[in-house]
């Protein structure tokens, strides 16, 4: 099996192997799910980022949110 690193390491992705299956489609919908799943990791921190900096203002004793 070619390294993870090589060419035809990520071509092997893209075509049928021998049991006749592309499994391209599969590589790009992993791909995509793990992009989606990553941005809404993200977005919960940052959520919670601005919850912690509004809290953080009020007990400074800014009231002006």
């Amino acid at each position: 099996m070619p390294s993870a690193s090589s060419t035809s390491f990520a071509l092997d992705f893209n075509y049928e192997y021998v049991d006749g299956v592309g499994y391209w489609g599969l590589t790009v919908l992993a791909s995509v799910l793990m992009a989606v799943r990553e941005r809404q990791a993200i977005e919960k921190q940052l959520l919670l980022a601005c919850d912690m900096l509004v809290l953080l203002g009020l007990m400074l004793g800014g009231a002006q949110v």
